[in-house]
This record gives structure tokens, C-alpha cells and sequence, in this order.
């Protein structure tokens, strides 16, 4: 779908259709604002249908964040690892259900073809932990 065409409408649309059928959506966009700007056309449907705690707008780089930390701090975890402090295994992902069960996720992508420029495409994400 090219500019103008209805990308947004096609993502909030889908993601209240995920929602509605279970799924933990995940909206994702190279760019802060235009994620910010998406989610606020379609926060009120998505409250009005109850699904608002399950849909998700972010930029790739929060996504990846969230993805990395969803266990726990991947960074104190790796410290506590390498200094002999980690007394317990990461936190069990919390149950995300609603009384449905365990949810599945669900990652929607905008602008996809911003992920295959220089910017992204080829790039690792490296989390650095520093020891003392």
C-alpha cells in the first residue's frame, strides 16, 4: 500500500481484528512520531471493543527493547550472571490472558520497506552490560 493509501486504517483495523480473535498485537514503525500519530486514531475503537491493553504501538527500536527485556533487565541479568549474583532463573513471562488463556503475539509492521535501507537492514542490536 503506497502513501495516502489507507496504511494506517489496514494496521488499526487489523490489529482490532487480532485483538478480537485473541492476539497480542504488536504495531511497529521505524519512526516514533508516526507510531505515536497511528495508535491515537485508533485508541478509542480499540477501547470501545475492550482490547486496548492488548494492542501495542511502538517504534523497532522499543519493540527490540521489549523483546530483548521481557524476562528481565538483559543487562543486571548479565552482570548478576558473570559475578555469581543470579540467585533465580529470569521471570516467567507474565500471563498476559484476560481470561483467554495464554495469548499469542502478533507483530504488524508499517513502512516495512524503511527496514531493508541503511539505517536497518544488516544492523544487530547490542546491549552492553558494564562490570565493576
Amino acid at each position: 500500500i503506497r502513501t495516502g493509501e489507507g496504511k494506517s486504517l489496514v494496521l488499526g483495523i487489523g490489529s482490532l481484528l487480532f485483538a478480537l480473535l485473541g492476539f497480542r498485537v504488536r504495531c511497529v514503525c521505524y519512526s516514533e512520531f508516526l507510531s505515536r500519530r497511528d495508535h491515537k486514531l485508533f485508541v478509542d475503537m480499540f477501547e470501545a471493543f475492550q482490547v486496548g491493553e492488548f494492542v501495542t504501538y511502538s517504534n523497532i527500536s522499543k519493540f527490540k527493547a521489549d523483546k530483548v527485556n521481557e524476562k528481565g533487565d538483559i543487562r543486571q541479568l548479565t552482570v548478576d550472571l558473570l559475578k555469581g549474583n543470579l540467585t533465580a532463573a529470569p521471570r516467567d513471562l507474565p500471563a498476559r490472558t484476560k481470561g483467554r488463556g495464554l495469548v499469542e503475539d502478533i507483530l504488524l509492521v508499517d513502512e516495512v520497506d524503511m527496514f531493508f535501507g541503511l539505517d536497518y537492514y544488516g544492523n544487530t542490536y547490542n546491549p552492553v552490560a558494564k562490570i565493576r
